[in-house]
């Protein structure tokens, strides 16, 4: 990797869509994803990257200690997680169980010091978001996708950040990605005119969209958030809503709830509760 580009560690590249737009704005990216055939994919799709040095993929888990280990992948997206259900499985998705290795963020990263950390692996974010504190130097910006289910785990990791020095924070929520586009002239690299899909992270460092805000007022906003969008997160995670299992049904639900007149009425509805529509939400965090 050449030593006058800026790196991002994208962690979870999955398709690469998230790298493949760093890699346009101009930085160099190390990226981890466990699932061989995603990393055969992009390796294959972004060659010309991979053979400047410019990328750099490590076929890898995530984990407390490095090893082996068994990780899940589902059927549907190629979602892949160390737990079952993370993967899926709760939602009636068909999930196959691979071996794969596992490494610590600190020993992947080695010596190299990052300007920014996305994590988005389904799960263990908040074992990567540990391994931050050992990195050699740390990123001026992080970014994991909080489990809104899960409130003490997440709280758990603001507190981490704040105590790293990070002070600026945002709740960004990934569903409304395809309405977003960067800045021009652009805050971060190069200007890049950008379609963000669902499953993108989207803009990162001082192109992500709103106010930061400081520690308290993050926690507040995930507690609001967490508490508003209890029965939609619950089922994300057992298939249940209100007890009723019904993850059987939900590549029909899913069809359903993302059809253009339902998205046009839930954002209705939650505008005038001053609510956030329904997704999943990425916090940001700054030095």
């Amino acid at each position: 990797m050449a030593a006058n580009r800026r790196l991002i560690v994208d962690v979870g590249m999955h398709r690469g869509e998230d790298t493949e737009f760093y890699l346009a704005k101009g930085f160099d990216v190390l990226a981890v994803e466990a699932v061989p055939t995603l990393v055969a994919e992009v390796s294959d799709r972004l060659r010309p990257y991979v053979d400047s040095g410019r990328l750099t993929i490590a076929n890898t888990a995530i984990a407390e200690q490095p090893g082996m280990v068994r990780f899940h992948v589902s059927d549907h997206e190629g979602w892949g997680s160390l737990t079952p259900d993370r993967a899926g499985a709760s939602l009636n998705v068909g999930v196959r169980e691979i071996e794969v290795p596992a490494d610590t963020l600190d020993r992947i990263v080695g010596t190299r010091e990052p300007y920014y950390v996305k994590i988005d692996i389904e799960g263990a974010d908040l074992i990567c978001l540990e391994q931050v504190e050992r990195l050699a130097a740390k990123p001026q910006y992080v970014s994991f996708e909080c489990d809104l289910t899960r409130r003490n785990e997440t709280l758990a990791a603001l507190d981490r950040l704040g105590r790293l020095g990070y002070q600026r924070f945002k709740l960004v929520n990934q569903a409304l990605n395809p309405e977003l586009r960067c800045p021009d002239p652009p805050l971060e690299g190069s200007y890049v005119d950008a379609t963000f899909t669902h499953y993108m992270s989207g803009p990162f460092g001082e192109e992500t969209p709103g106010d930061w805000v400081g520690l308290d007022e993050i926690t507040d906003r995930y507690i609001r958030v967490s508490r508003q969008q209890a029965a939609r997160a619950t089922y994300s995670e057992t298939g249940r809503v209100f007890g009723i299992p019904i993850g059987r049904f939900h590549r029909l639900l899913e069809a359903v709830y993302n059809a253009g007149p339902v998205v046009r009425v839930r954002r209705r509805y939650t505008k005038a509760r001053g609510a956030e529509t329904g997704g999943w939400f990425d916090i940001h965090a700054a030095r």
